[in-house]
């Protein structure tokens, strides 16, 4: 089969977005937007930014966990500020330990990060009230949400007391944040009805944002639908997800068309539109470049859904934004976490206090390329071929069109037509070529001998492309060639340049030959070892094992693993190939548990099962990184206990649990409580509950041990 790209004759008018003044810092460099893309000093860029919520994560560790983000090729970290958990109580505000803003602003700063604010004051992030603190949300005399003065008043004094926090951290300051969020999924996800209304609405949070110290070049604010209220100052970004697990179903989701190439920018699963047609949706939104903020790169589960984001499904719905002409991937969440203790209250979302649905008390895990925990996932590396690549060839993809070919798939449910889109340059005649032949939960074909055809200026081009293997992605690059009509293609997937060579792999999933071999022009991996690659300075560094990690600060780097041994492969710009291998003295850490209760109901059916897990209190001697509690049992839910205190819960999704152990300072006894199968948490969508992995039901702790993890100075 041939695909047909036909590149019309006039290219898509650019226009100029302007809205403040706030553009330049004191060095002069400046960010601004047009309608195609963001630009850094008036040259386009394509950033990858990773949402992480720093009052979700322990502050003693936020700079580890931050270059873990610099390692995935993150380039800006995106922040929710939750106001109930700064005012949980009206005039009591608190900014210490993990709600230390502007401690993280800093060490953002000082790894090398710049920074987007989301401020709200809504924000949703499946936190109680979404991110309200009750005082608000239950106000008798204002209507949050709204230009009531009660509520602006309020609002007023919680941005002042952010300006105070952040203050001179601003990129006019020569601090990191270049851009702030307002509101959130308005008009969506709760507030008025009339459009006129909330534009009114977010002309006057703009206005209380800049009087409080958000002086930065780039405003945004959630685009889903594109309902009118969107105000002249904010530019709109978007989202997908790979599945819903908000959905009121608890059975499996249709074919999403995330996993196509399609000019829609609104994923209807996340946003829906009172009145609009999705072109007329589609139109207005050109006006604007393609930002995402909601790329979906996991799931949080709730209490009735519970699906599961498989790597390749995160990085064909990445591919299919990129080629769709997303110009900033917006990862959310990048990093999981737990939530932080309320002084009155639990804080997360629940059906029983108004929320939509009821998620775990303490786990925002997310199926996160960096867990709740802190341990990496298959993901993040999947993640990381396209965050070095737009690196590279991010400045020259973001001025490019996109152009779907003449032949396209019927739609999510078409398993057999092949799934393409390019971005072309006129200009210079090049373009890149992406392909996903993957679709969540069903099986793709597999195509062999195919080719691409491009009709420009009156003349043909072709590409012999080959196979095409099911549950793949590709990225060619292409310019338009002198001689008999062909395309001149890099010979694979693109990762990124090391020095004046380009770096590719191809369909091997894995091999002990890295790289696979070199010329002057390209370097060749294997797929699976593209998945293990990260870039720094000086190179190239290949872990043998996806869920090692190299983190890079001012004068070293260190090796975190889980594995005794592990080998890293380093390749310099000079060609040059080192192997260094690294063995640790193994740790060994004992934990064992016996049941100590069981609750039933009235009629006599198994509520829970509680056992008791005792750990080798040795174990804060050990030389050792951190400890994870590695746990296998079957039941809807669990939770774990010191003293009585709930420190982290799990919802069963048919994935192994890794507790982190370090957070709780290393303890020697935990109470663990399993909830039976059937004793799900009462739901207004029904009680039935959607596993999408296999999960055998019952109330039993199947499996612990204790997992060291290990630093290494290289």
């Amino acid at each position: 089969m041939m695909l047909t790209f036909e590149i019309g004759d006039r290219g898509n008018e650019i226009s100029v977005f302007t809205s403040n003044n706030e553009y330049k810092n004191k060095e002069g460099n400046e960010y601004t937007a047009d309608s195609r893309s963001l630009l850094y000093n008036r040259k386009r860029i394509l950033p990858a930014m990773g949402e992480f919520h720093y009052s979700r994560w322990e502050d003693d560790t936020w700079e580890e966990e931050l270059r873990k983000m610099k390692t995935g090729g993150i380039n800006i970290v995106a922040t929710y500020l939750f106001w109930i958990h700064h005012e949980e109580k009206e005039n009591e505000w608190n900014f210490s330990g993990r709600r230390d803003i502007r401690r993280f602003v800093l060490l953002c700063q000082k790894v090398g990060l710049q920074v987007f604010l989301r401020i709200g004051p809504w924000v949703h992030a499946e936190v109680r009230n979404g991110g309200f603190p009750d005082w608000v949300q239950r106000a008798k005399y204002y209507e949050p949400r709204t230009n009531d003065e009660g509520y602006l008043k309020a609002v007023e004094k919680y941005f002042n007391q952010l300006g105070k926090q952040l203050e001179g951290l601003m990129f006019k300051d020569g601090g990191p944040v270049i851009g702030v969020q307002l509101e959130n999924e308005y008009g969506h996800v709760g507030g008025p009805k009339d459009p006129k209304i909330r534009y009114a609405h977010m002309k006057v949070l703009y206005a209380l944002a800049r009087k409080a110290g958000f002086l930065v070049p780039l405003y945004t604010a959630t685009g889903w639908g594109y309902e009118e209220g969107m105000i002249e100052e904010t530019l709109p970004v978007l989202g997908g997800y790979v599945d819903a697990p908000w959905d009121t179903t608890t059975t499996p989701m249709p074919a999403s068309s995330n996993f196509l190439f399609i000019p829609y920018r609104n994923d209807a699963s996340i946003g829906t539109n009172r009145s609009q047609t999705m072109e007329v949706i589609n139109e207005k939104l050109k006006q604007y470049p393609f930002l995402t903020a909601e790329l979906g790169t996991g799931l949080q589960v709730t209490s009735h859904r519970r699906p599961y984001a498989s790597a390749q499904d995160i990085e064909s719905n990445v591919v299919c934004m990129l080629g769709s002409g997303a110009n900033l991937l917006g990862y959310y969440m990048y990093h999981g976490g737990i939530n932080v203790e309320g002084q009155y209250t639990t804080l997360n979302e629940e059906q029983r206090i108004g929320g939509y649905t009821t998620l775990p008390i303490k786990s925002y895990d997310f199926e996160a390329p960096i867990s709740e925990c802190g341990k990496v996932n298959d993901s993040f590396g999947a993640i990381r071929k396209w965050n070095l690549f737009v690196q590279d060839f991010g400045k020259e993809l973001a001025g490019m069109e996109v152009f779907l070919p003449k032949e396209l798939p019927e739609g999510a449910e078409d398993m057999n037509t092949l799934r393409a889109a390019v971005r072309f340059d006129r200009g210079s005649g090049t373009g890149f070529l992406f392909i996903n032949n993957h679709q969540r939960l069903r099986s793709m074909k597999k195509h062999d001998n195919e080719a691409i055809r491009i009709l420009w200026q009156g003349k043909r081009y072709e590409l012999r492309i080959g196979t095409v293997l099911e549950d793949t992605v590709y990225v060619y690059q292409f310019r338009l060639g002198k001689e008999k009509g062909l395309l001149e293609a890099a010979p694979g997937n693109i990762l990124c340049r090391l020095g004046k060579r380009m770096v590719v792999y191809g369909d091997n999933q894995e091999t002990e030959e890295i790289p696979l071999r070199q010329t002057d022009t390209y370097i060749y991996l294997g797929r699976g070892t593209a998945d293990r690659t990260a870039r720094f300075s000086d190179g190239l560094y290949i872990t043998r094992h996806k869920d090692s990690i190299i983190l890079e600060y001012e004068e070293h780097k260190e090796l975190i693993t889980s594995h005794e041994e592990e080998i890293v492969h380093i390749l310099s710009p000079d060609g040059k190939s080192l192997m260094r291998r690294f063995v640790v003295e193994p740790v060994y850490v004992e934990a064992v548990f016996k049941e100590i209760a069981t609750a039933s109901d009235p009629e006599g059916k198994l509520l829970y099962r509680e056992y008791i897990i005792e750990i080798d209190p040795a174990c804060r001697e050990k030389k050792v990184h951190n400890l994870y509690l590695h746990i296998i049992y079957e039941g809807d839910r669990a939770e774990i206990y010191e003293d009585g205190k709930l420190l982290d819960d799990w919802y069963t999704t048919g994935a192994d649990w890794f507790v982190n152990i370090r957070r709780f300072g290393y303890p020697s006894e935990l109470v663990l409580r399993i909830y039976d199968s059937f004793n799900t948490i009462p739901c207004t969508f029904g009680q039935e509950v959607y596993y999408e992995l296999p999960v055998r039901k019952g109330c039993l702790l199947k499996y612990i041990s204790m997992v060291p993890e290990y630093n290494i100075r290289l």
